[in-house]
């Protein structure tokens, strides 16, 4: 029997694949072999990887050796492709297309993406798998759903707003607004020149409000840093990011923290810190901004200790008395009755510790903070300002006062934006804020009868160390605390071996009951035969699809609570675009 169609070569004949001669399929009727072959596949290249390092190693496969999600550009996340689904996400069914890397880390990576929802772009921050950085990314995401939803509703104290949050194949990722450059990276562009006064003021001014508004809730930021620092698409506004290393005052987590550049003295001695630790590397970020580079450039920590004492005068006895690691820097030197302490020469610090220490480069011509501040340029042009020599002598002593080794003597936020140099608001301006997170003494049983109604005993959820080491597991557990109003201790396995922080003031929050809430319960069971988690069914595959999605996330007070935060006053006078800088 003869083809109907002799030359085409996907007619299905006994000889079918001997008659499917490419030349044919690409001369004759070829919208019948476009029709009959996957032209996507064909034409399809290969998606570009952005992680670092690209061999599996870790995670079934879907990690590389340093707990990293690979991924690349194209790739879908979101909770509507995450094995975890719908029990851990801010968001039920939220997906986002991966566009290019914005950067990362030593937590992870963060990548610029495409929300499907609405086409909008977003940051995505991914952090790596490892235990300790998923529970820190959980911390995370408190600090941000405090600040979006206490401090910062309004987005008046620029801080970066957190969008969404979701469980991605046992990584956190958090999804923020896009914002553009960095600080740091717009003094490389204009070659490590100093911006101008106008400009420097704007932005001190604001990431001292996001300051004021932190340390009004005792939340420490540990890593206030140019890079930290973004300005929003055109214009010369800017948002405090990267809340990865923050922690709550009296309730501190680690004793190495901070970018070395910008690391408080407190720390570098061993002292016990708090919120005055941000103001210590705020007060750094402000002589930056007019020098162009550091004002403490230290190639390691005994060249930082060295930089800040030659830059700022002798440390007082009584704090070095203090340091757990005063030792490790400092000679005692007794003066008849008096102890003293003088830094140890390099040689010293070399044998002791076993290590060979960099040169120690000089980059300014001037020693002090004084013949600094008297020499720095103060504008964008050449003018010099009638007032000149007024500015001055107000920005060193802004920066003396922010640069004061006693934390107790060290400007507050509040204190700084009364300082003649800033003078944006008077304290009575300055905005009412709910009351503070603190650690108090609240029985873990109180804690567990909140979260659970019950369900389980203390006893019981302390000895899930096992189970709680899933990621899946662990998320629902902070989450669900946290919608109750606790902030659950990261430094254990267990959310539940250490006592929390408790929102102040606050004992229920604007959503419906958390009892009743059973989409919440990703391994509760009603039954009263049955107890383990590991082996119940989760509640919310029980539900219809009418209920099943989580109700999202708000800590914000209802319109009448005192709490709720009073309007700003806002009188900057200047709001310009990222093009005039030029003009300051």
């Amino acid at each position: 029997m003869k083809p109907e169609h002799p030359y085409n070569p996907f007619v299905t004949t006994p000889r079918t694949s001997l008659r499917r001669r490419p030349i044919y399929a690409l001369t004759l009727d070829i919208s019948l072999t476009y029709k009959n072959e996957n032209i996507q596949q064909i034409t399809q290249k290969s998606k570009k990887v952005l992680s670092r390092m690209i061999e599996p190693f870790h995670n079934g496969g879907k990690d590389n050796a340093n707990y990293e999600l690979i991924i690349s550009v194209d790739d879908n996340i979101g909770s509507a492709f995450s094995k975890e689904g719908e029990t851990c996400c801010f968001i039920p069914q939220s997906r986002y297309v991966v566009i290019s890397a914005l950067g990362s880390g030593t937590f992870g990576q963060v990548l610029k993406c495409r929300n499907c929802q609405d086409n909008s772009l977003v940051a995505v921050k991914i952090l790596k798998s490892k235990p300790v950085f998923f529970r820190q990314g959980m911390l995370e995401i408190a600090v941000l759903t405090v600040l979006r939803d206490l401090v910062d509703p309004d987005n008046k104290y620029h801080t970066v707003k957190m969008l969404d949050y979701f469980l991605f194949h046992g990584h956190v990722c958090i999804v923020t607004e896009l914002l553009s450059i960095n600080l740091y990276d717009m003094l490389r562009s204009n070659k490590n020149n100093g911006m101008g006064l106008t400009f420097n003021r704007h932005v001190l001014r604001q990431l001292l409000e996001s300051l004021h508004g932190l340390t009004t809730m005792n939340i420490i930021h540990c890593d206030v840093k140019t890079e930290n620092v973004l300005l929003v698409q055109n214009t010369s506004d800017i948002k405090l990011i990267d809340f990865g290393s923050a922690c709550f005052e009296r309730s501190t987590l680690y004793t190495y923290i901070q970018s070395r550049h910008y690391r408080a003295i407190e720390i570098i001695l061993g002292l016990p810190y708090s919120c005055a630790i941000d103001m210590w590397s705020f007060g750094c970020v402000a002589a930056e901004l007019f020098l162009g580079i550091p004002l403490f450039p230290g190639e390691n920590e005994y060249n930082q200790l060295a930089k800040i004492i030659d830059m700022l005068g002798p440390i007082p006895d009584y704090l070095l008395r203090k340091g757990t690691k005063t030792e490790k820097y400092f000679n005692m030197v007794q003066k008849g009755n008096e102890v003293t302490f003088k830094i140890k020469p390099p040689e010293q610090f070399e044998k002791e510790n076993n290590c060979k220490l960099q040169e120690n480069r000089k980059y300014f011509r001037y020693k002090t903070l004084e013949q600094i501040c008297q020499h720095v340029p103060m504008h964008r042009n050449a003018f010099v300002h009638d007032n000149d020599q007024v500015w001055r002598a107000l920005l060193h002593d802004f920066l003396k006062k922010t640069l004061e080794y006693d934390p107790a003597k060290r400007l507050t936020p509040s204190e700084a934006l009364t300082h003649p140099f800033i003078k944006s608001k008077t304290k009575q301006e300055l905005l009412t804020l709910p009351l503070p997170l603190v650690p108090q003494d609240i029985p873990l049983e109180d804690v567990v009868r909140k979260v659970y109604g019950g369900q389980y005993t203390l006893n019981y959820l302390q000895s899930r160390d096992k189970f709680f080491s899933v990621p899946h597991n662990y998320f629902t557990a902070f989450i669900r605390s946290l919608k109750c109003g606790y902030v659950m201790n990261i430094l254990h396995i267990n959310p539940f071996h250490f006592k929390p922080l408790k929102v102040i003031g606050r004992t229920t929050f604007s959503w419906h009951n958390m009892a009743e809430d059973e989409s919440l319960i990703s391994w509760g069971s009603s039954n009263s035969d049955s107890e383990d988690p590991s082996r119940a069914r989760s509640a919310s595959s029980l539900q219809s699809p009418s209920t099943s999605q989580s109700p999202r996330l708000s800590l914000r007070p209802p319109p009448n609570d005192p709490r709720r935060l009073t309007t700003m006053v806002r009188d900057f006078g200047y709001f310009a675009s990222h093009e005039r800088y030029n003009n300051y």
